[in-house]
């Protein structure tokens, strides 16, 4: 009976909106043929430093927020370039 409430419906959607739009991201790479395993801990560490930058070194969130996605750009990039042109194994 309190499943249907509107505040667990409204948090129910919101969880499923983002594991919805980190699941696209790892889709791309079950698709393409490749197992990738390294999505979930690269999301943690990034959110781990984005509560970081925020809480202790006291940045505001726009900046801490820039930051992080450029960081996980940058790691993405040099992890697709060691697979893609020294030929590791995209399995970590």
């Amino acid at each position: 009976p309190r499943f249907l409430l509107p505040i667990n419906l409204a948090n129910t959607s919101n969880l499923i909106g983002l594991f919805g739009i980190l699941s696209i991201g790892q889709a791309f790479v079950i698709i393409t043929g490749g197992i990738e395993l390294s999505v979930g801990s690269l999301v943690a560490l990034l959110g781990t430093l984005f509560i970081d930058f925020i809480a202790v070194r006291e940045l505001d969130w726009p900046l801490a927020f820039a930051m992080i996605i450029l960081l996980g750009a940058i790691i993405g990039f040099v992890h697709g370039w060691l697979i893609t042109r020294l030929k590791l194994q995209p399995f970590v």
